[in-house]
């Protein structure tokens, strides 16, 4: 991995860690009634719902995530 990569993935995982990624994350899941975009079911705390990135462009843009660009499975 260059060291471009590494910084951009130390740059990712603070984000990650932010109370910012936490709010929008959390607004994702009410958004798609705290259910999988896919099959339906309801997340869980033995199962919780991931979000997953569509593009990572507008993070690389602008450093967030817009909640248009998540999924959550």
């Amino acid at each position: 991995m260059t060291k471009e990569q590494q910084a951009w993935w130390r740059r990712y995982n603070r984000y990650l860690a932010s109370a910012e990624w936490q709010r929008i994350r959390a607004r994702a899941v009410r958004r798609d009634g705290h259910r999988c975009t896919r099959c339906r079911r309801k997340g869980s705390r033995g199962n919780p719902l991931q979000a997953n990135h569509l593009s990572y462009k507008a993070y690389n843009r602008i450093g967030k995530t817009p909640r248009r660009d998540l999924e959550m499975r």
